[in-house]
């Protein structure tokens, strides 16, 4: 059970043949020696019982073990058993003395584990929230969505159980702020992977690129500085659907940049497609040029009248339009406004 000391300034050590000290005797063995040895002895049945199927006597030595009042012991238990892979019998231990344990380990997946198998929900949910959320660059965007997922879910139950009699408000509270969190984070990750697609990250600073993986954006910061500054329309119109951010002359510039992008570049011979074209030409695309052509002037661009952009435009409104209408903010698709220009559209181009 317990190796003794080799070597000391006390007691007497014999010698073996080849040299090596042999074993310590007398006063070289301390107290702390003999608690060392006891603490050994009763984990090493302690973790025979727990490889056993006597279920029973295990649980009444694991609970013995739990109850007993030398700290140092109980650290020693603790770490036996999560070293020997021993985890759910770990977390089966009601103990505040094991919360605080895992309270100093680096990894904080075993203290979620340790509230949700003691059904304390409310307290897995704020870790996993303060994990989500923490100030730092060392937690990437994708892991601290999975934390917010947790949180909110965690939440729910909590409101379920015990823990919502006496506190409903402040956990419906939570619950509104880790999903608030949860869908731009989600909005987040969805423009990341686009601008990454769409190998537009040399646009934006490498500081700028560090924070959009490692960090939670707020609201104005993602709009302007991300989506704004990329021109990514979409990208806009989903965060001030959000935001429920209600400003009908900039949802109408950014629905006409969504069309006008999908038709972009683009040559005509008719007047007519011309003025309907520089009627839905918005800022990012001022200092663009649209063609107009003579009868049979040869082009490399595609020509309006062909309507090769009518698909693609017709999907990417679609999209748009199950995302953003009928979601508590159908001003985000503005109907009669968009069916003006895509009829307008239409004629034209017929």
């Amino acid at each position: 059970y317990h190796m003794p000391t080799q070597g000391s300034e006390k007691g007497n050590a014999t010698s073996s043949s080849d040299g090596r000290s042999a074993i310590v005797i007398g006063t070289n063995v301390t107290s702390m020696d003999a608690i060392s040895s006891c603490h050994a002895i009763i984990l090493f049945h302690l973790n025979d019982l727990l490889k056993s199927t006597n279920y029973d006597l295990a649980r009444r030595m694991l609970t013995a073990c739990a109850t007993f009042p030398d700290k140092d012991f109980l650290t020693t238990m603790f770490d036996f058993l999560l070293k020997k892979d021993m985890v759910d019998a770990l977390l089966s231990i009601k103990s505040i003395d094991l919360e605080k344990w895992l309270k100093t380990l680096p990894e904080f997946d075993l203290l979620r584990r340790f509230y949700i198998v003691h059904g304390k929900y409310s307290f897995a949910a704020d870790l996993m929230w303060e994990k989500a959320v923490e100030n730092s660059q060392t937690v990437p965007l994708n892991k601290r969505i999975e934390y917010l997922s947790e949180s909110v879910k965690c939440f729910k139950t909590a409101k379920l159980g015990s823990e919502a009699s006496d506190n409903t408000r402040d956990i419906d509270m939570k619950i509104r702020s880790a999903e608030d969190h949860l869908d731009l984070a989600r909005l987040q990750d969805m423009a990341l992977k686009e601008i990454l697609g769409r190998k537009l990250e040399d646009q934006l600073s490498d500081d700028k690129m560090q924070r959009l993986r490692m960090s939670l954006l707020e609201a104005s910061e993602f709009y302007n500085d991300y989506m704004a500054e990329l021109n990514l329309f979409e990208g806009c119109l989903r965060i001030l659907h959000h935001c429920r951010h209600h400003d009908s002359g900039r949802i109408e510039m950014l629905w006409k940049s969504v069309i006008f992008d999908e038709i972009y570049p683009v040559a005509t011979r008719q007047e007519s497609a011309l003025r309907l074209l520089q009627k839905i030409q918005t800022e990012p695309f001022e200092s663009e040029k649209l063609a107009m052509l003579g009868p049979n002037e040869p082009t490399n661009l595609p020509l309006f009248e062909r309507g090769e952009w009518i698909g693609t435009l017709m999907q990417k409104v679609e999209k748009l339009g199950y995302e953003l209408y009928g979601k508590g903010a159908d001003y985000m698709f503005p109907v009669e406004f968009l069916a003006v220009i895509l009829e307008e559209l239409r004629y034209t181009q017929n």
